[in-house]
């Protein structure tokens, strides 16, 4: 029985270190520096690559979505 206490301390304690961790660690997207078709650049952070879109955030914060076509060849790749 006390070996049993034991390792569900462990456990108990070994998860609590995993969430704390989890809560505290910032998951930050890509940054990129995207180029469309026409030569106009935009940094900004990619959050989600779905289908033919892609999701991205501003320096400034504004979030929306971009079609994959509009951007240059090269960027479409990496993305």
């Amino acid at each position: 029985m006390h070996l049993f206490l034991r390792h569900f301390s462990f456990v108990r304690l070994s998860s609590a270190v995993l969430f704390t961790l989890i809560l505290f660690t910032e998951v930050q997207a890509d940054v990129f520096t995207l180029t469309d078709k026409q030569g106009r650049s935009l940094k900004a952070e990619v959050l989600s690559v779905s289908n033919d879109q892609v999701k991205i955030k501003r320096n400034d914060g504004q979030t929306f979505n971009l079609p994959l076509a509009t951007l240059a060849p090269e960027d479409q790749e990496k993305l």
